[in-house]
Order: structure tokens, then C-alpha cells, then sequence
């Protein structure tokens, strides 16, 4: 799990899953306490597999350190499980965060996660033109996302 090869770190996820859940989580959470940066993010993938809460406090830890370089993986993951514990803190990088794959990923799950009450921060996003490695702007981004919001709002209130 801890290889910089690739191939050996897929293979090692792979083997996981014949080990004991309780063995596989206390092991995934050994390693992502014991190391930063890219080993430590890459545990938040399993983890997410075994034990979403795990995964998703590692990720908090992530977002708590604003220099990191795995800020969008963090931010990603609390996206893929629907928790909304970053909210305050992606919220804030969405209107600071010098990078603007950070400020994207902070607005994409602002949309899946947030509620009404992240559209006015959203709005404040709207005229950032800062773009993704794919060309898409944090602006558009967090437009689509107030809109995503406001549909899920007025379905819960029907």
C-alpha cells in the first residue's frame, strides 16, 4: 500500500479484500496516521471501501492542512460519500484557495453536499474564471451547482 508503483499499490487494494474488514481498517488507518502527503491520501480510497467515517475524518485532517497537495483528493472524497463534515472549510477555499482545481473541487462538492445555505457563497464564485486542467471554469462550476441545489431543495419541499 505504501509503494510508489502503481501496479503494486492496485494490486495490494486489490488483496484487501480477503482480509478481515476490522484487520483491513486498522491497518489502513495505521498507515494513513503514520505518513503525509501522497501515501496518506491514497488511504482515503480503501478506507472509503471499508469504513466511510474513517475516510472521511482523514480527509477532514487533509482539508485542516490548507498547504497540502491533496486538497481536491480530501474534497473528493467527502463528495463521494455524501458527508457534509467540510463544508466550512470548502466553503472557504472555494472564495481563497489559490488554485483553481482546488476552488472547483471546493464548489462541485458544495453542490452535492450543501444545502441553500451555501448558494450565497456559490454566488460569490460565479465571475471566477480560474479553469481546471480540462478547461472548466470555476465560475460555470459553481453555477451549475446553485442549480443543483435549488432542484434538490425544491424537491424536498413537494
Amino acid at each position: 500500500l505504501e509503494s510508489d508503483d502503481h501496479t503494486v499499490y492496485l494490486q495490494a487494494v486489490r488483496e484487501l479484500a480477503t482480509l478481515p474488514r476490522i484487520d483491513v481498517v486498522s491497518m489502513l488507518w495505521d498507515i494513513s496516521q503514520s505518513h503525509t502527503g501522497r501515501v496518506q491520501a491514497r488511504m482515503m480510497n480503501p478506507l472509503r471501501e471499508f469504513d466511510p467515517e474513517l475516510a472521511n475524518r482523514l480527509a477532514l485532517q487533509i482539508l485542516n492542512n490548507a498547504k497540502s497537495e491533496f486538497l481536491t483528493d480530501a474534497l473528493y472524497t467527502l463528495w463521494k460519500t455524501g458527508s457534509p463534515a467540510g463544508i466550512s472549510l470548502a466553503s472557504s477555499m472555494l472564495l481563497t484557495h489559490p488554485e483553481a482545481i482546488v476552488r472547483q473541487w471546493s464548489a462541485t462538492y458544495l453542490g452535492a453536499c450543501g444545502t441553500q445555505d451555501q448558494i450565497p457563497i456559490l454566488q460569490q464564485a460565479l465571475n471566477d474564471r480560474g479553469t481546471d486542467e480540462e478547461g472548466r471554469e470555476v465560475g460555470k462550476v459553481a453555477k451549475a451547482c446553485i442549480a443543483a441545489i435549488e432542484e434538490r431543495e425544491s424537491g424536498r419541499s413537494d
